[in-house]
């Protein structure tokens, strides 16, 4: 049986179900509903609230699907790890990374784009798959150009935007087959004078990615959505501090803010949500690279302005039945969260107090 399949109804005040009780409630320790719903909560924050960057799923785990199979070509980064906190869960050991994601020559028919000085231009295939313009690429193709008056004269063509179509289309040839026939580094023909023509490594139109590993679904990576988000630092100092992260961000499941109090809120689950993690014992690296993904000082504290405003935007707030009479959904939550609860893993001091009342 899935604790997914059982129905939780939801008032519009705490204790609602107790003044609205026709036949004897059972207490809230015996009702099983704080340990049920923080499972399910749990459970959903390491499958699926976020989009999936890389991964497949494991026994036990219900993953959403993604919207794309994979990830576009990329280097990923790893930032830091630290002990992270949402609503009432703690992630012990998370880790942070950044996807940098690579330029890749399309095949598409020229469209001249400037990188920093050398224009590179698509070409059109319709049987071939996008070349990856990585650095060893980049050395091959200037190498190449530096003996080959011929590859040097079509990429100066090519980055001037003169090319024919004949002459982009051997251009493409061309640096496919050296993609497909890679020369190691000390091979490269050195001249003493520089190449007629630099052939740069274009930017990556992609932005960046965070990407969020929880211990405990290690299997999976996700990307932390970007929105509009503030960071500060809330205490500590030194090498090891703690972060506050709130963003005003879109989930792919936002049951688990819902739910993450023992509280749901009535709004349409599409909507944005108000999220704050907290990552405790964090580095300077990590502070680094999230005002980075932010934005820097200036967005963040027109961020903070904009946050401001949309706190009394958010949904209102509807609450969890806590006490259940004896019946069909008191068994299911009985059985699920006597299993489930073993597993679980740690939780707030402040939902450990609710859960003993």
């Amino acid at each position: 049986m899935s604790n997914f399949d059982v129905h939780l109804q939801t008032g519009s005040e705490r204790g609602w179900e107790v003044k609205k009780a026709e036949e004897e409630l059972k207490s809230i320790a015996e009702s099983h509903i704080f340990a049920f719903s923080l499972q399910r909560s749990r459970e959903k924050w390491l499958t699926s609230v976020f989009p999936k960057f890389t991964g497949k799923a494991k026994k036990g785990f219900k993953v959403a699907p993604n919207t794309s199979s994979a990830p576009p070509p990329h280097d990923l980064q790893f930032r830091g790890k630290c002990e992270v906190e949402i609503g009432p869960h703690i992630f012990p050991n998370t880790t942070f990374h950044e996807a940098h994601y690579l330029p890749i020559f399309s095949n598409q028919a020229p469209s001249a784009t400037s990188y920093g000085g050398f224009s590179t231009t698509s070409f059109t295939s319709s049987t071939s798959e996008p070349t990856i313009a990585t650095p060893a690429l980049i050395d091959q193709i200037n190498a190449a150009a530096a003996t080959n008056p011929i590859l040097a004269s079509l990429l100066q063509l090519a980055s001037a935007g003169q090319a024919t179509q004949d002459q982009l289309q051997m251009l493409s040839v061309t640096i496919r087959s050296l993609a497909a026939n890679p020369i190691p580094t000390s091979q490269y023909s050195r001249p003493n004078t520089e190449p007629i023509v630099t052939f740069a490594l274009p930017e990556s139109k992609k932005r960046s990615d965070l990407v969020i590993t929880f211990e405990e679904s290690s299997h999976i990576r996700f990307i932390f959505p970007r929105g509009t988000a503030v960071c500060e630092r809330v205490s500590g100092s030194g090498h090891d501090f703690d972060i506050a992260v709130t963003s005003y961000v879109q989930l792919q499941n936002n049951e688990p803010i819902q739910i993450a109090t023992g509280e749901e809120k009535g709004a349409s689950p599409s909507k944005p949500r108000m999220l704050r993690m907290t990552l405790h014992g964090a580095s300077e690296s990590l502070w680094d690279t999230f005002n980075r993904w932010i934005g820097g000082e200036e967005i963040i504290k027109a961020n903070k302005r904009t946050l401001n405003e949309l706190k009394d935007k958010q949904p209102r707030k509807t609450y969890l039945a806590y006490r259940l009479p004896e019946g069909t959904t008191l068994a299911q939550v009985k059985v699920v969260s006597n299993y489930e609860y073993l597993s679980m893993g740690p939780i707030s001091a402040i939902s450990c107090m609710y859960s003993n009342k």
